[in-house]
C-alpha cells in the first residue's frame, strides 16, 4: 500500500495524479462526495494499492479512517469496515445537503449511551481542534439537521484508534456499516485490485 498526503487536488502544484499516471498506476476514482476530504484518490498498479489523501490534516485523518484503514484491515483478512457505532447527538448538528459530512466530536457518557458533542472549528485545516476529538460523526448528504437527542452514527477517530483499528484490536468497532456508495465501491474495487495478493 502506498499512501500520499497532499498534491491530489486541482492546483498547479498538485502533481500526484499525473505522476502516478506516468508510473502506470490505474486510477480507480478521484474525488469523494464528503466533507472534509473530497479530493481523495484511489488507484492500483498490479499488487500495489495507492491512496492519495488530501493535504489538509483533518481531511487526511477522515480519509484514512474511511478508506485506508478498511483497506489495511481487509488485507489482514479482518472485517474491513468502516464500522460505525450508534450514539446520540448531545447538541443540534447542522445539515449538509450537498455531501456527507463528518464533523469531529468528543464522546461523553449519556443516559442512553455515548453522546456526541461536535467541536468548534470544523474547517479542514484546524488540526488543533481536531486533536481534541475522539470521534467523527456521520451526517448523511441530503439529511435534515440532526437535533439534540437524535441517534447518530459515529466512528472513533484518534491517532491511537487508527493504530488499533489497523491491528484489528479496537473493541469499539461495532457492526453498523457506513452505507455510503463511495465507501462500498472502495471495498469492491479493493477486492478487484487485490486479486493477486496472497
Amino acid at each position: 500500500i502506498v499512501v500520499t498526503s497532499g498534491g491530489v487536488s486541482v492546483g498547479p502544484h498538485d502533481l500526484v495524479r499525473p505522476t502516478l499516471a506516468d508510473l502506470g498506476v490505474s486510477e480507480v476514482f478521484w474525488g469523494v462526495s464528503m466533507r472534509p476530504g473530497k479530493p481523495l484518490l484511489f488507484a492500483c498498479r498490479e499488487r500495489t494499492l495507492v491512496f492519495g489523501l488530501p493535504g489538509n490534516p483533518v481531511s487526511s485523518l477522515v480519509g484514512a479512517l474511511l478508506f485506508v484503514v478498511p483497506a489495511i484491515r481487509g488485507l489482514q483478512r479482518l472485517s474491513p469496515g468502516p464500522h460505525f457505532g450508534r450514539g446520540v447527538a448531545a447538541v443540534d448538528i447542522p445539515a449538509r445537503p450537498e455531501r456527507d459530512d463528518f464533523p469531529r466530536a468528543v464522546i461523553q457518557a449519556g443516559e442512553d449511551g455515548p453522546a456526541l458533542v461536535p467541536l468548534r472549528g470544523q474547517e479542514s485545516h484546524m488540526i488543533v481542534a481536531s486533536a481534541r476529538a475522539d470521534a467523527i460523526v456521520r451526517v448523511p448528504a441530503g439529511s435534515a439537521a440532526i437535533l439534540a437527542g437524535a441517534p447518530v452514527d459515529y466512528l472513533r477517530g484518534t491517532a491511537q484508534n487508527l493504530e488499533l483499528a489497523c491491528a484489528g484490536e479496537d473493541p469499539e468497532f461495532g457492526e453498523i456499516p457506513l452505507g455510503v456508495a463511495e465507501a462500498a465501491s472502495i471495498v469492491a474495487n479493493l477486492r478487484e485490485c487485490a486479486e493477486h495478493i496472497e
